[in-house]
């Protein structure tokens, strides 16, 4: 019989891990999606998948803030490649691809 006083405490450890694992892959994420920005077509490759990844484990509202961090640089980048002399179809049409993979309503 158990009495109303027993619970189980959260782990700190657990807690700790939870976080560092979120940090994980939100770092994971920087790594792609910022290069991805710059024109890296690897990273572009494999932007959809880890941004899908991301919100599938983290939740939309978890990565949001990192999000809008995305799309401020995407569109600083889309502004500087727009200003430039030598057109650079290539890196704004990468611009373009993230800044739809962060908007869309699934995820890409």
């Amino acid at each position: 019989m158990s009495s109303p006083l027993d619970f189980k405490v959260p782990s700190v450890q657990s807690s700790l891990e939870d976080t560092s694992e979120v940090t994980d892959q939100l770092e994971y994420l920087d790594d792609i999606i910022f290069p991805a920005i710059a024109g890296d077509e690897t990273a572009l490759d494999e932007a959809g998948t880890a941004w899908k990844t991301a919100l599938a484990s983290l939740g939309s509202e978890a990565v949001q803030e990192t999000r809008w961090e995305y799309l401020r640089h995407a569109r600083s980048t889309w502004d500087f490649l727009c200003r430039q002399s030598i057109y650079q179809p290539e890196r704004i049409l990468a611009v373009a691809k993230i800044i739809l993979l962060l908007t869309s309503d699934d995820g890409g």
